[in-house]
């Protein structure tokens, strides 16, 4: 899915960065406008500065922030999930079928972007089998028959990543467990009380103290706590033995901070202690983030350059015999076939990347030809990476490609910038696969 957005945004705005920027944009604006609408369906007897105030928090979430500055996967993601969440909170005040089935369209499309929306059946199942007045639930036919509408819609992709050999499904379960015990654990709580906000994080714990023996009198604010509290609890732990990013749980944070802010409302002076304190941590976020901040915030031009790499790609293989190209990672193939219009391959055969990189296997599916002796190789890779200590046994030369060609490709990941095109001439072996 956000690859097809992508596509779509390109096509649409030619710039990468343009693209990207609007992107982010237009689903942070979508998501704001579902907040407010979450807000004002969960506090209806509120005025609207309430709901305006909450969405205003919500963006100044350091998580929801950083999400705003790229046009990453989890924007999409958030903004489906917090839908279905308002979508459902509509059909709890309606009892209509049809906003549960928008639920269940939704999951689907949501589970086209990443996994991750599949955390949402969770809390639908949760939410009857802990509140239960609502348990009623169970023994409707529409409640199940959304379920399902959920995978019809994404029974595509499944059907689809069957075809490709299971090998993203086999990769994301090869992760889990693959991280010595509670590693990552403190590292997560420390990420999420920084991407939440500390201050943020404060008002939860008030909050908690002050909620918890009237949350249960109101299925709306139950149903929101769940839809916070389970994602969170699943990514939590999950961190005692898998390396979790900070980002994956941003999709926890609408529902808690619309209750958080429907609470302390009332209190106007400790409401805009709320708002002030989280936009004067956010202005130290930008001042730190001017210096380290990913490539998208601190070196749009850069990004912006790799559009021209086609161009410059063509000069270079117009003076020098290219046969393949090759990169070692996932990312890189993608962007690099898309910049510079030529098929990248991820290397499986003589110059194979390491085991349980990410793609290996689906790339050994795709990467079927075979060089023979005397072509050429243009890579793109760290000096020090495995794929090049193997291309310098198995050529006769190796080098980087001349200044003159200008062949600059800028990744926003800080681990991929050290990469550069390097051309290995004359394969020493006939006949073999790359």
């Amino acid at each position: 899915m956000i690859a097809w957005l992508n596509f779509f945004l390109n096509k649409i705005f030619i710039d990468p960065v343009v693209s990207v920027r609007i992107g982010a944009f237009i689903f942070t604006l979508l998501d704001l406008v579902v907040v407010f609408f979450i807000s004002k369906e969960s506090f209806p007897e509120k005025d609207n500065k309430l709901h305006y105030a909450t969405s205003l928090v919500y963006l100044l979430i350091p998580g929801i922030f950083i999400t705003w500055l790229s046009f990453i996967v989890d924007l999409p993601l958030v903004f489906i999930y917090n839908l279905s969440l308002l979508f459902f909170i509509k059909y709890l005040k309606s009892s209509s079928a049809k906003y549960l089935y928008l639920v269940g369209f939704f999951v689907g499309i949501g589970l086209w972007v990443k996994y991750s929306m599949s955390l949402l059946y969770l809390v639908l199942f949760f939410f009857p089998v802990l509140f239960v007045k609502q348990r009623k639930l169970f023994s409707f036919a529409h409640y199940w028959i959304s379920g399902f509408v959920g995978l019809f819609v994404f029974s595509p992709l499944l059907v689809f990543g069957l075809l490709q050999f299971k090998e993203s499904v086999f990769f994301h379960a090869n992760r889990i467990g693959d991280s010595v015990l509670f590693l990552g654990t403190f590292d997560f709580i420390g990420n999420q009380i920084l991407f939440f906000s500390p201050l943020l994080f404060v008002f939860f714990v008030l909050w908690l103290k002050n909620e918890k023996r009237y949350i249960h009198n109101n299925p709306i604010k139950i149903f929101l706590y769940l839809s916070s509290f389970i994602p969170f609890l699943f990514f939590l732990l999950l961190s005692i033995k898998t390396k979790i990013w900070p980002h994956w749980p941003l999709m926890s944070y609408a529902g808690i901070t619309v209750l958080i802010s429907g609470w302390l409302y009332e209190n106007k002076k400790m409401f805009k202690c709320l708002v002030y304190g989280m936009i004067f941590f956010e202005i130290i976020f930008i001042l730190i983030g001017l210096f380290c901040a990913p490539g998208i915030f601190i070196s749009s031009h850069k990004f912006s350059e790799n559009r021209l790499l086609a161009g410059k790609m063509n000069f270079f293989i117009s003076e020098n015999k290219v046969d393949f190209f090759l990169s070692d990672n996932h990312g890189l193939v993608a962007q690099l076939t898309c910049y510079a219009d030529k098929p990248f391959l991820m290397p499986t055969g003589v110059l194979s990347v390491a085991e349980g990189v990410w793609g290996r296997g689906q790339f050994d599916k795709w990467n079927n030809r075979y060089c023979k002796k005397g072509e050429n190789v243009l890579l793109y890779v760290r000096k020090d990476s495995l794929v090049y200590s193997k291309a310098q046994k198995n050529f006769d030369r190796i080098y980087e490609a001349p200044g003159k060609y200008k062949l600059e490709f800028f990744a926003l990941e800080d681990y991929l910038k050290d990469s550069r095109f390097y051309l290995a001439e004359g394969c020493k072996l006939d006949n073999i696969k790359l």
